[in-house]
């Protein structure tokens, strides 16, 4: 009794106390059995496995973690309040067991992302908004508080968080999408058709931002358009090469001509006052030369060629 007493008053499990591994076996075959029946959705069957586990490990992280997991999805799939309210007891305890952690991809902010969840769940609207609040750090969090501010129509804060979180997120677009081109142009299994057809999706997203001004968007996707070419490059088409260096030319001279960085230059932006930033030069056709000096011999030769011909 004195025993479990202390782990309660540290929180922690009675095999940590006792110096075992935090990760023992038998708790662990019970988060295993919990997960299994959130992949199966073995509700009623997860519901007696999670109590089991929290009654035998009631301060062990991955134990309560996992439950409330469980507790949440059930009250999504069931409607059931009081499972919501269970989750949240469950992760609030969590984040009091939070150094026993050992999953990079749990936090103290994805715990309060689920929180807020399950207070909308409950329609709990202003205390969803809170907790999301709460742990907003570089606004990561602005994409879930528009959709929360949106259910308590509140609209102009909601447009302002969403715009914010549409800017955030086509940066994050073009990082990933620009990064799967390189893999798919230049790694060990190449598919240069299929890293020009990503690449001009990626175009054609950013145009459809466009507000009808020069912005930031038409400058990197002067860059984008190279980088087209570079495919086409590299699959002997010189004819769609020249056609990409046309368009990042036209593409450049619009930009070059009116430079404007301000985030309200894209379409739809609503948020707060912003400028974007970039690395591809100080004027989109220097952006375009020190796009093509990244190629390789044979396709910056090529493309250098080219470009000379329609300058």
């Amino acid at each position: 009794a004195l025993l479990l007493s202390l782990a309660d008053l540290f929180q922690t499990s009675l095999d940590a106390l006792l110096g075992f591994e935090l990760r023992g076996a038998g708790a662990m075959e019970q988060v295993d059995a919990i997960k299994e029946c959130i992949g199966n959705r073995e509700f009623e069957r997860g519901r007696v496995k999670a109590e089991k586990a929290l009654r035998n490990f009631p301060n062990h992280f991955e134990v309560v973690y996992r439950s409330a997991l469980f507790f949440e999805l059930l009250a999504l799939d069931r409607e059931d309040q009081e499972a919501a309210r269970e989750a949240i007891e469950l992760y609030r305890r969590a984040m009091g067991l939070l150094d026993q952690n050992r999953d990079r991809e749990i936090s103290a902010r994805t715990i309060q992302v689920r929180i807020s969840q399950c207070y909308m769940y409950l329609k709990e609207y202003q205390q969803a908004l809170d907790t999301l609040r709460d742990s907003n750090e570089d606004g990561v969090n602005n994409d879930l508080m528009g959709m929360v501010l949106m259910h308590m129509e509140r609209w102009d804060e909601a447009m302002q968080v969403l715009s914010e979180s549409l800017l955030d997120s086509h940066g994050r677009i073009f990082r990933a999408v620009t990064g799967m081109v390189n893999c798919l142009d230049n790694g060990k299994d190449t598919d240069h058709a299929a890293a020009l057809e990503l690449q001009n999706w990626l175009v054609g997203f950013q145009e459809s931002l466009y507000s009808g001004e020069a912005c930031f968007l038409h400058k990197s996707t002067a860059a984008l358009l190279v980088g087209c070419a570079a495919i086409a490059a590299n699959m002997g088409d010189e004819a769609a090469c020249e056609g990409y260096l046309r368009r990042a030319k036209e593409t450049a001279a619009v930009f070059d001509a009116a430079p404007c960085y301000r985030a309200d230059r894209m379409r739809f932006y609503r948020g707060r006052s912003a400028t974007a930033h970039d690395d591809f030069g100080r004027t989109a056709r220097e952006g375009i030369l020190r796009t093509i000096g990244m190629q390789d011999e044979k396709t910056g030769a090529m493309l250098t060629v080219l470009w000379e011909k329609l300058s």
